[in-house]
């Protein structure tokens, strides 16, 4: 029988067929570039599909490089964008988990110059904000009531149930207030217990 492509994958009698190589300058009677052209396509999805293995494995820069290069020799792979476009998210969500902001925000612009609107994109981008305010408020906490609060405020905007913004929030607003009235500044006192 003949090997055809069929939703993406090699078949052989209507069973999965992996390529192996060919000698083209055997098959010249069959038309040596579409031979040629063959094989490049059969290699090129050989590669994407191991840059996918080296993603699954943990290995997100190896696995970013190689889909680089694939981009930079064959741009028009199917399957191609949407691989890189889901390698840099996973590995930005992996770099978000442990606490590499700036380096998962990097990734995630990355996925976004392939998908703009990638919804998971945009999603994993504001964690790495609400991580960033965090960050502010643990660094403010105690030193910089100010910073602190609006750190917190602004968490609270954009998600109240993120850690436990609210709870540090309201301790926050009650001690502010607390010292406030015991230095006999009831305008700022009043203030923040009316911002709890």
């Amino acid at each position: 029988g003949f090997v055809r492509r069929e939703n993406g994958a090699l078949r052989l009698d209507a069973q999965p067929f992996k390529f192996v190589g060919v000698n083209t300058r055997e098959l010249l009677h069959y038309g040596n570039h579409a031979v040629t052209q063959f094989c490049e396509e059969e290699q090129i999805g050989q590669q994407l599909d191991a840059a996918r293995a080296t993603f699954e494995r943990g290995d997100g820069p190896a696995a970013i490089a190689a889909l680089n290069e694939l981009k930079r020799t064959a741009p028009n792979t199917e399957g191609l964008d949407d691989t890189l476009y889901r390698v840099h998210v996973g590995y930005a969500q992996q770099l978000l988990a442990q606490d590499f902001l700036d380096e998962s925000d990097a990734h995630l612009t990355e996925a976004l110059k392939v998908r703009p609107d990638g919804p998971e994109a945009l999603s994993a981008r504001e964690r790495v904000t609400l991580a960033r305010l965090w960050r502010t408020m643990e660094s403010a906490w105690g030193t910089n009531d100010d910073a602190a609060i609006a750190a917190l405020e602004e968490i609270f905007a954009k998600d109240p149930t993120y850690r436990d913004a609210n709870v540090k929030l309201y301790a926050l607003l009650v001690s502010t207030a607390d010292r406030a009235l015991a230095a006999g500044d009831r305008e700022h006192g009043i203030r923040d217990l009316l911002r709890r």
